[in-house]
């Protein structure tokens, strides 16, 4: 029996041997909470639906406001464009002809789509209602969800060049072209893109555990990543430096109003990465004897998920309950948006005011979505919430086994068992705290947009005296929100490993949790710290070595039918970065379910027994026989003084070794 904890410590049963198995569910009252708030955003939406035009959401609209493919336009499915704006008419499918010749004096009324009513004669040219942005001449287009896309918008804008004869295409051609081609770029090389970017990267970060389990290397990449971040830090820092002096340098830079912002964001830029290194370089220093538990600790991790690979998948089971949520949620949003008021707008579009209808939000739709957005967000990090325990529990699961050969897949399915049935309040609980403060962060935003779309309205306002220490105030709330998040999440964390642990509510789990964060800061901080620094060198290496083989296999099936390579490798850098980060977020909770599980071995059973990983008990061994040769070198050196102070008479001092508890005796003889 483990002896009586003290209030400082962790408080276990006295036959205490890892998770225990006599549970009782947890948090009920949020659980029933959550399963009200899926309850309430299904009511929203089914008061919505008598009042809502789910179709205005679904199908395209004309600029009178009708819906395509809906009632008086049932034969008419397809909204062609008549604008630059996308104001377009109902048509019976989108144009697939020939291409229209961009001579005006040659266009007919056969070569035009226009509003109703709208043709050409009487002295109106095709050209002048092409220019009036009441006709568009028919182009090349794919239709997606029923809209006749255009494939080239330098077309269209050569189109209302010619006829107006202006110089319109900066505004809208550059961005949508170079989307067109990433989008083309995306079609052909779908399959060398998702093969590399989905299949790649997942080996890549499977070969990273397998890599960390190998004696030594574990320790060579957690020092390379305490070394490399910080400079790569430092190193962004000396770019902004430099790119500071070469505005300065710049006679027209200093007096140009809008560069003179650049010239103090790359300043402040520069000398805050130089601190972030210097603080990260520090820090390092100050823990480098700390940094081979985290070693360790990752190493056991790697060793855990290898035993139980199943674990590695369960961010894509999460992935999948989310979608299946998510389809849900956007059916209702649909629903409360299209409970909107035909209103009547104008655009201007090139120099000519240009009239349409659209669907305007109502306060009851604006107030919905806001509900349903909090739902949202509470629901994701349910899901994450419920994610981690789970996690933790299969991690605990194999730290707390003997014979951890004997632990596999199958532990986890009971791990899993074991989370849905007790533990669904305790992820609705801590997921509701980090949904309050998003929402929060939320409407912030919102806010700060429309603050500025007022700022850019009104240049002359009164307020604009202020608006500097405005946007000083705003974005010290976003940053006090953000970490407030950031440290809401880190409790959670570990309130949920103590939850898997002793299967506690989320309050107590809290509490212990900050009560060991409290008694072991050092040694958390530091495994939070090289952990952090170890998992970013991690995605890195899988983005680069992704990004590198995409490269060389689109150079090699598709050097001459892409317009950029480049692109496609960022994408498929993208993709490595979401596959890493599922991998990372695995080996964290189980860093740190395996560092309490460690403490519980400490506090608890009252040392490292035989439960702890031999990754950790060699290198506690390691520690208890570098203490013993300490205190037997000490022994040694008071001996030796003993000796060295004896007196000319030859006094003989013999000095006994002191035990634990007493003090040093000395016996003299003459």
């Amino acid at each position: 029996m483990a002896p009586p904890s003290s209030p400082s410590k962790f408080r276990a049963p006295p036959d205490f041997e890892g998770p225990i198995t006599d549970r009782k569910t947890t948090d009920i009252l949020f659980l029933l909470l959550k399963i009200g708030s899926w309850a309430a955003m299904t009511a929203v939406a089914w008061i919505a639906w008598p009042l809502s035009n789910f179709w205005t959401v679904v199908m395209p609209v004309d600029y009178l406001g009708q819906i395509c493919g809906q009632d008086t336009m049932s034969s008419l499915p397809s909204l062609q464009f008549t604008d630059l704006s996308g104001n377009g008419v109902c048509t019976t499918g989108c144009y697939t002809g020939p291409a229209i010749t961009t001579n005006p004096a040659a266009w007919t009324q056969s070569d035009l789509t226009c509003r109703y009513g709208v043709t050409v004669g009487g002295g109106v040219t095709a050209a002048n209602l092409v220019a009036n942005s009441e006709c568009m001449p028919k182009y090349e287009s794919l239709n997606l969800l029923n809209r006749c896309i255009p494939t080239s918008y330098t077309t269209l804008n050569t189109y209302f060049d010619a006829a107006s004869g202006t110089n319109f295409q900066g505004s809208v051609t550059d961005t949508m072209n170079t989307a067109e081609r990433f989008a083309s770029d995306v079609w052909t090389s779908a399959p060398v893109l998702f093969g590399c970017g989905l299949g790649i990267s997942f080996v890549l970060s499977f070969l990273f555990l397998l890599i960390l389990r190998i004696p030594k290397f574990a320790a060579v990449i957690t020092w390379v990543s305490l070394l490399t971040i910080p400079l790569l830090i430092g190193g962004v820092g000396v770019f902004c430096f430099t790119s500071y002096q070469d505005y300065k340098n710049n006679s027209n830079s200093t007096t140009n109003p809008e560069t003179t912002w650049q010239i103090t964001a790359f300043q402040v830029s520069a000398y805050v990465c130089w601190a972030i290194s210097a603080i990260m370089l520090l820090f390092a220093i100050a823990v480098r004897k700390r940094v081979n538990l985290a070693v360790k600790c990752t190493k056991a991790t790697a060793r855990a998920v290898c035993a139980i690979p199943i674990m590695v998948l369960y961010p894509l089971l999460q992935l999948v309950g989310f979608l299946a949520y998510l389809a849900i949620w956007v059916f209702y949003l649909c629903t409360v948006v299209g409970m909107g008021e035909l209103t009547d707008g104008v655009v201007d579009i090139g120099g000519v005011q240009v009239t349409y209808s659209y669907y305007k939000y109502t306060d009851n739709a604006k107030y919905s979505f806001w509900f349903l957005l909090f739902e949202l967000y509470w629901t994701a990090q349910f899901i994450i919430g419920l994610g981690s325990i789970t996690l933790s529990l299969g991690f605990a699961k194999w730290y707390f086994t003997v014979e951890k050969s004997t632990v596999n897949s199958s532990s986890f399915f009971q791990s899993n068992w074991v989370a849905m049935r007790y533990h669904q309040g305790t992820a609705a609980f801590g997921s509701l705290i980090i949904a309050i403060v998003q929402i929060v962060r939320s409407i912030f935003a919102y806010i700060n947009a429309r603050v500025e779309a007022m700022e850019r309205a009104d240049p002359t306002s009164s307020f604009m005296p202020y608006r500097t220490c405005a946007r000083i105030a705003r974005a010290c709330c976003f940053c006090c929100l953000w970490c407030l998040e950031k440290v809401i999440k880190f409790v959670n964390k570990n309130a949920y490993v103590q939850t898997a642990i002793f299967g506690t509510s989320f309050c107590t789990s809290a509490k212990n949790a900050f009560g060991l964060i409290a008694r072991n800061i050092l040694r958390i901080m530091a495994m939070s710290f090289v952990s952090t620094l170890t998992f970013v060198l991690t995605k890195l290496w899988v983005i680069l070595g992704t990004a590198t083989c995409t490269f060389f296999a689109l150079q090699h099936f598709y050097e001459t039918t892409l317009y950029s390579i480049y692109g496609i490798c960022v994408l498929a850098g993208i993709l490595a970065w979401f596959v890493a980060d599922m991998f990372t977020d695995v080996m964290e909770i189980g860093v740190t379910t395996i560092l309490q599980c460690y403490l519980a071995d400490e506090e608890i059973l009252g040392g490292i027994g035989e439960y702890c990983p031999r990754e950790l008990k060699n290198f506690f061994d390691g520690i208890h026989q570098d203490s013993k040769e300490m205190r037997s070198d000490q022994e040694g050196a008071v001996r030796k003084k003993g000796t060295d102070d004896s007196d000319d008479e030859n006094i003989e001092v013999h000095k006994t070794p002191p035990k634990r508890g007493m003090k040093s005796t000395s016996v003299v003889t003459h």
